[in-house]
């Protein structure tokens, strides 16, 4: 199969230099917003790992890693695993997410090497100005590995080369992919929203990932769902919810610093996934198709986060003519750090349209809510309840019992779970390694219980040059 990343298929030439991962006082403005990789790697140091992994890093900057590589390297990471969940049963609370947590730095390590070995079999280097590249690579291993020393624990040289081709090689694709400005986006007047003329373009990484579900040998799949999904199973719920207070603390248990995705990456990413965005604009107009004229409806946002959905049912609103004051949105979400950003969220996106006075973000989960349905759906007033890209981060026995729950289905008129499809979980090393270390399960997608479900849409309906027929990102499932 040709390689992904020809000129052939339109991807042009990159200039990039050092200041591109690490700017300077006169780099520019744009180029310090997009150089979100700094805070990583002024935190590098050699760590106890490297050892075991050097042998596949090497072989990943050749690109040449082979299904029995994969299959060592799955080895390795599964008996992590199950040091990790033997202090489930033998250690206190806290040493079991500390091993926990070890083990998710483990395995965005390892997503690391597949990212560095597919993007180099992909031809991605060649998209990068030799001279250009070199200097690069040169340039950040000498920063790498003199920071590494600061920092207490110097990295090897062949280690510091590989995170230096790593950072290139990321923000190589973040320039092919990630665009300055948003695809989506909304008057907020009106509630229009439109779609830019790049967004088929931000979004052909996905045959790239793509490729993965027809290519991969057994032991590369198998590897890749240990690392995105399978890490967290049998976890306990203490360990999930611990582990989901330290992300959400924003101080990242795998390197002691800044989360990259909760708070410098935050922008960058969602610009690399326009077709979220979108689809949360029609997921709010699916479910204004089940209000009826002149009544009320409530929506139950689960896992809500900050509460951004809420921003695509006002816009949703203002769009298809509908009264605010005959909906109402709850939105539930344990973390008090993304509550709190709620109303601030919907000042910034929609300025002089504020959220209404009778919205609210509160505490809450899943758990709460199967536990005492009737505080939290009514009975008289119809309720639709959604999950819009947090069922994967709901605990699995939570998830396995709200849909078995009878009193819920009773009052609800409909739950709405919009989210990603498995395959572009198990995938997501090549094209999302810097990933955040919330614990995730995608097969909570597939738990439908006591309720019938059918799959309205997806988006996209096929991703450009996607080589089968079920490379869709995401799906929204209507269960009732």
């Amino acid at each position: 199969m040709e390689p992904f990343f020809t000129a052939d298929k339109g991807f042009p030439t990159i200039r990039l230099a050092l200041e591109n991962i690490l700017p300077e006082e006169t780099t520019s403005a744009s180029v310090k917003a997009r150089a979100v990789y700094q805070d990583y790697v002024h935190a590098l140091a050699a760590r106890p790992s490297d050892d075991d992994l050097r042998p596949f890093r090497d072989k990943a900057l050749m690109g040449d890693l082979t299904p029995p590589d994969f299959a060592t390297m799955h080895t390795l990471f599964t008996t992590m695993k199950s040091q990790a969940q033997h202090a489930v049963t033998r250690r206190q609370p806290h040493h079991t997410c500390a091993a926990y947590a070890h083990l998710r730095s483990a395995a965005m390590l390892l997503a690391q090497i597949l990212f560095v070995d597919n993007s180099i079999k992909e031809g991605l280097p060649g998209r990068i100005e030799d001279t250009a590249r070199a200097t690069v690579v040169d340039r950040l291993s000498a920063y790498i590995r003199a920071r590494s020393a600061t920092n207490g624990a110097a990295l090897a040289p062949e280690d510091a080369r590989f995170y230096a081709t790593l950072l290139l090689l990321q923000t190589a694709f973040d320039t092919l992919f990630v665009p300055d400005e948003d695809i989506v986006s909304y008057d907020t007047a009106s509630g229009a929203y439109r779609i830019t003329d790049r967004y088929d373009h931000c979004i052909r990484y996905l045959a790239l990932s793509g490729r993965k579900m027809t290519t991969a040998s057994r032991a590369e799949h198998n590897l890749c769902y240990d690392l995105t999904t399978g890490w967290g199973d049998h976890i306990d719920r203490t360990t999930w919810d611990a582990l989901n207070a330290h992300y959400d603390h924003t101080i990242s248990p795998t390197i002691g610093a800044e989360h990259l995705l909760t708070t410098h990456d935050d922008r960058l990413r969602e610009r690399m996934l326009p077709q979220v965005a979108l689809a949360n604009v029609r997921l709010a107009e699916e479910i204004f198709t089940r209000k009826k004229d002149g009544e009320p409806l409530k929506i139950l946002d689960i896992s809500a986060g900050s509460g951004a959905f809420a921003i695509d049912l006002v816009m949703a609103c203002a769009r298809l003519g509908l009264s605010l004051d005959e909906i109402t949105y709850e939105g539930l979400e344990p973390s008090a750090s993304r509550r709190r950003h709620f109303r601030a969220n919907g000042a910034r996106t929609m300025g002089a349209t504020p959220f209404p006075s009778h919205w609210r973000l509160r505490e809450g989960s899943i758990e709460q809510v199967d536990a005492h349905p009737t505080h939290y759906l009514d009975a008289v007033i119809p309720t639709v309840v959604v999950f819009s890209f947090s069922l994967h981060h709901c605990f699995p026995a939570s998830v396995k019992r709200f849909f078995r729950n009878r009193t819920i289905k009773q009052v609800s008129h409909a739950v709405f779970v919009l989210e990603v499809s498995t395959a572009h979980g198990w995938t997501k090393p090549y094209y999302l390694w810097v990933d955040g270390e919330r614990p995730k399960n995608f097969h909570n997608i597939l738990n439908h219980g006591i309720w019938t479900s059918q799959t309205l849409w997806s988006e996209p309906t096929m991703a450009p040059e996607a080589q089968a027929s079920d490379h869709e990102f995401c799906a929204l499932q209507i269960r009732t």
